[in-house]
């Protein structure tokens, strides 16, 4: 379960009523607290979990979807998001982050193909690019590593 795996005391998600509003809540034995009331990266990595989970055979487009993430949740987003590409949904995602590209390359595993970098830049003016498909992406990731430092 997603929630668990951001909190390991989480044994439920249930939606419970404040009045007649619903409420999201992450449930442990002896209680439960809203989904909003976690820290920022939990309640990130939980949206987007939560919303590829929902889409799929659709398109996600995400963009730096590790901001505020621990390193935990880094992880976590990765996977959510190689098991939506692996179920159907093409993810489209940007990132300044070598870190969260090694999380993609690491839960990609031998599944290389699923894996698409493009790489953008400004010559003199003009708008360049260059694409790398599935193994290029590990060595893409090395070249690219001085651009976003």
């Amino acid at each position: 379960m997603l929630a668990a795996s951001l909190d390991p005391a989480v044994d439920r998600v249930e939606v419970l009523t404040d009045g007649d509003v619903p409420v999201l809540h992450f449930g442990w034995p002896g209680g439960s607290l809203p989904v909003a009331y976690q820290g920022e990266g939990v309640h990130a990595a939980f949206r987007i979990g939560l919303s590829l989970t929902a889409l799929s055979g659709g398109v996600a487009l995400l963009e730096e979807p590790e901001a505020h993430l621990h390193p935990a949740a880094m992880v976590l987003v990765a996977k959510a998001i190689i098991n939506a590409v692996r179920s159907g949904t093409q993810v489209v995602l940007t990132t300044h982050s070598l870190e969260f590209i090694d999380r993609l390359v690491d839960e990609v595993g031998d599944d290389a193909e699923l894996l698409t970098l493009f790489t953008v830049w400004l010559n003199d003016g003009r708008l360049m690019s260059a694409r790398h498909d599935g193994d290029e992406v590990r060595f893409a990731r090395g070249e690219i590593a001085e651009d976003l430092r």
